[in-house]
């Protein structure tokens, strides 16, 4: 037998190393490919399966299986799209909406949609979100379109630059000269004027004298052009023809131009105006769905924008139709909404019972979610639910959520308008002095400036409670007792100090605790619930990281023992431990 040389064994052993280097390695990579590609099947298992939920109408369980899929939407842009979609569908919160086209465009994953596709959504809703800037930059990833035409013209319309929209507006026209939207929203530009400069007349004429063509796009242009039309009698003649054709009759925003041009009567314009008539859905394509109403508004059919509501008032020319006007209001009992930019999103809704405001919603970020929701009583006040940033309710679960241990809002209960009788705010409730604290979110003003039926307007300068602000007023703070379950710990301040603090459980009191200078000195306990306190605890004093104005360390954390005494033979006689 060859002797064993290790010398010359060494190429084939290197040889053999190397082989089951490749071969090792390749079935790494083929399992981790292989890895990926079930997760990608799974992915795309997934999308068919709500895409056909989505189109039998079944948003609902498209959503959770869509939830349920989030284990792999690194793996899918196509599933982050439609959940971004099917949230549309749900009036979920835009900002929701926003983080999964974000995440389906970081993924970079399609197989089904584009990233176009999902870019062109992201800019409608920074548009509804009025992240205007935003959402011009976001067009600028976008290929040439019709639709990218209409939101960089929007979005422009919005930030008020008239020089720059108005040469936008004229190479878009000279591109898609039949775009609807595009006509729609330079005419809404020049309605905002109060001036029309030069420019903007030879805009407008250009857009008058193909008049004919445009009403061939949608005859209901004709709302809109109607107001600049140098041909009174012309206007009217084609209202009346728009008015006469139509089954559903004219919309309520037309009924201003309807009524100023002599097409209808004051008495029609107050019969229809106050009538109830669906007009929820925005109309503007440009922008997504308006918004979604919530559940306890759901049954109510009438529905009035305030702009219109004034708009009617002072085209009355006779004080019979002022006071068969303002008699109609008195007694109104439906939605009167608000849209303060003009975008066509409503951002305040008041609901209305015998001319009186009985709930009030304010969504001032137009993020679909209330911000504030407002409950009324003989039209005064008396709640007020402020949405914290970590609420994901609002608008779609309804006005007055039930009580849960989230607490992902702030309950304010006036004693009188806008004095506040008490809060509660993440499990604690707060107690304050007649008129010691206020918050006026809106004051109220007489529509049409007279009648009595008044409108909630928004005080800008009003800013929403924080803790602090309710720690700094209140008398009183009750809280769940951190020590004794199922007990109430309640603790009494003077100017936002701490003076003491007791707790009860089952109607007993079984700990008291005082107050040096906002600072917790000792605490008696009754640790056996015999009615006597047994135990005193001694607290360290040198505490750093205060987060209220006093005593924050006890508010958030345990407060350090020092030292314990007990007396547990009730002697009088106290022994340290």
């Amino acid at each position: 037998m060859r002797p064993f040389n290790p010398a010359r064994q060494l190429p084939c052993l290197c040889r053999l190393f190397f082989c089951a280097v490749v071969f090792f390695g390749a079935s790494f990579v083929f399992a981790q490919s292989a890895s990926e590609y079930g997760e990608a099947a799974i992915a795309a298992k997934y999308l068919q399966w709500v895409q056909q939920q989505c189109a039998d109408g079944h948003y609902k369980e498209a959503e959770k299986a869509l939830i349920r899929a989030g284990d792999y939407a690194s793996f899918s842009s196509d599933l982050s799209y439609l959940y971004a979609e099917v949230q549309i569908v749900l009036s979920r919160p835009r900002r929701q909406i926003l983080a999964s086209l974000n995440l389906a465009i970081a993924t970079d994953r399609w197989n089904y949609y584009t990233d176009s596709d999902a870019r062109l959504l992201k800019t409608k809703i920074l548009l509804a979100l009025m992240y205007y800037d935003e959402a011009l930059a976001e067009t600028e990833r976008l290929p040439a379109s019709e639709k990218k035409e209409e939101i960089r013209l929007f979005a422009l319309s919005q930030l008020r630059n008239n020089e720059i929209f108005r040469l936008n507006a004229e190479k878009a026209l000279y591109v898609y000269p039949k775009n609807r939207d595009i006509i729609s929203l330079v005419f809404n530009y020049a309605a905002r004027l109060e001036t029309i400069e030069p420019q903007d007349y030879i805009l407008i004429s250009r857009l008058l004298k193909q008049i004919n063509s445009l009403l061939e796009i949608d005859e209901d242009l004709i709302f809109t052009i109607a107001p600049f039309m140098p041909d009174i009698e012309e206007a009217a003649r084609l209202l009346q023809s728009r008015r006469a054709s139509s089954v559903n009759g004219s919309p309520k925003d037309a009924l201003p131009v309807l009524l100023n041009l002599g097409v209808i009567n004051e008495d029609t314009a107050i019969e229809e105006l106050f009538s109830p008539q669906e007009e929820r859905v925005q109309k503007n394509g440009v922008l997504p769905a308006n918004f979604a109403l919530p559940p306890s508004f759901a049954g109510n059919s009438s529905f009035i924008d305030k702009k219109d509501l004034l708009s009617v008032f002072k085209l009355l020319r006779t004080d019979r139709a002022r006071e068969q006007f303002l008699g109609r209001l008195a007694y109104y009992n439906g939605l009167i909404a608000q849209d303060h930019n003009n975008d066509g999103i409503f951002e305040l809704i008041g609901e209305y019972q015998s001319g009186l405001p009985c709930t009030i919603i304010n969504d001032r970020d137009q993020d679909g979610r209330a911000n504030l929701t407002v409950n009324c009583m003989a039209g005064l006040p008396v709640n007020a639910f402020i949405y914290t940033d970590e609420a994901d309710d609002g608008f779609e679960t309804g006005i007055v959520p039930s009580i849960t241990p989230d607490f992902n809002y702030m309950r304010l209960d006036y004693e009188v308008y806008p004095s506040v009788k008490t809060a509660f705010f993440h499990g604690s409730s707060y107690f304050f002095r007649p008129e010691d604290f206020y918050y006026e979110p809106f004051h109220f003003e007489e529509l049409c400036s007279q009648g009595g039926t008044v409108f909630p307007e928004i005080n800008p300068e009003e800013d929403i409670p924080g803790e602090r602000s309710l720690f700094s007023f209140a008398y009183i703070i009750e809280r769940p007792s951190r020590e004794f379950k199922g007990g109430i710990e309640s603790i009494r301040l003077l100017d936002g100090i701490i003076l003491q603090a007791r707790e009860t459980l089952d109607g007993k009191t079984v700990s008291e605790t005082e107050f040096v200078s906002g600072r917790p000195r000792f605490q008696k306990i009754d640790s056996d619930r015999d009615g006597r306190m047994e135990t005193i605890r001694h607290f360290k004093q040198n505490i750093e990281g205060n987060t209220l104005q006093s005593g924050g360390y006890y508010f958030t954390e345990i407060m350090p023992i020092e030292y314990i005494e007990s007396d547990w033979d009730g002697d009088g006689n106290y022994e340290k431990q």
